[in-house]
């Protein structure tokens, strides 16, 4: 029995399922107490955020083979309208599951440091509530979650916890892809694929190779270039990302939480 089972899928190759599988387990074994409400909160949702790192991680490994796959079949030229469907939709699937990889890594990088520096990072809310009930009944305690993005994040372990390996990983946020990634999610998941142009290279003959073929959109302030690497390489990026993030987390819980089983 895949030892995975019970809790999350196979993989793409060179997912860090090792380091990524020891956290999960150190917050499942109960190795983190924190004692009651609202503390107790932290770990559940540490949790929530770190599961679905590997959820969005393989949807997005599986657009980015159904979109290089309908790119590659077929005559590059003509794309009719059941293959343009196709890329369309695994482009939008893409960029929104890239996304949201590395939103719920930092999600829980933040969480992390609320565990660890409780006093410097408050992420609980405490809120009341008026109660529905009779008047002579105290109205019930709510507590709530701080509001986050890896921007934000990236600026707690910043100036909490800078000798890290998880704050050099969040430095992922300064690096023009990241930027580049969220604008085109943005676009794509408001509109069709817009501005779209064939461009073709011609030589001193008026031919044409079907390598010179390109199709183009303008996203934005930015153009995506549609061909076999558009989202193989943007990929590759997201994976050495979340490989760092898993790796950072994976420090911090080992040297300041627990000793992680190995």
């Amino acid at each position: 029995m895949n030892p995975r089972e019970w809790y999350g899928p196979v993989m793409p190759a060179g997912f860090p399922t090792g380091i990524y599988d020891a956290i999960h387990g150190s917050f499942n074994q109960g190795n983190l107490k924190r004692g009651l409400m609202p503390d107790a909160l932290l770990p559940k949702e540490f949790r929530s955020g770190w599961l679905n790192i590997q959820y969005a991680f393989r949807a997005c490994a599986e657009h980015s083979a159904a979109y290089t796959s309908a790119v590659n079949s077929g005559d590059q030229e003509n794309w009719d309208s059941e293959r343009f469907y196709i890329i369309a939709s695994s482009l939008l699937g893409f960029f929104s599951t890239g996304q949201a990889v590395l939103e719920s890594a930092s999600y829980a990088m933040l969480v992390l440091a609320g565990i660890l520096e409780p006093a410097k990072v408050p992420l609980v809310v405490q809120q009341e509530k008026k109660s529905k009930q009779a008047k002579s009944k105290a109205a019930p305690t709510v507590y709530e979650l701080v509001r986050a993005n890896p921007e934000t994040t990236r600026d707690i372990y910043t100036k909490h916890l800078a000798d890290t390996k998880a704050a050099s990983a969040l430095a992922f946020v300064n690096d023009a892809r990241w930027k580049e990634w969220k604008a085109f999610r943005n676009t794509l998941a408001h509109r069709s694929l817009p501005n779209m142009h064939l461009k073709i290279d011609v030589d001193l003959f008026g031919e044409h190779k079907t390598d010179w073929v390109r199709w183009e959109l303008a996203l934005a302030d930015r153009h995506l270039y549609l061909n076999e690497s558009t989202t193989v390489d943007r990929l590759s990026w997201l994976l050495s990302v979340t490989t760092d993030l898993i790796q950072g987390g994976y420090d911090l819980i080992d040297q300041r939480l627990s000793k992680i089983p190995r």
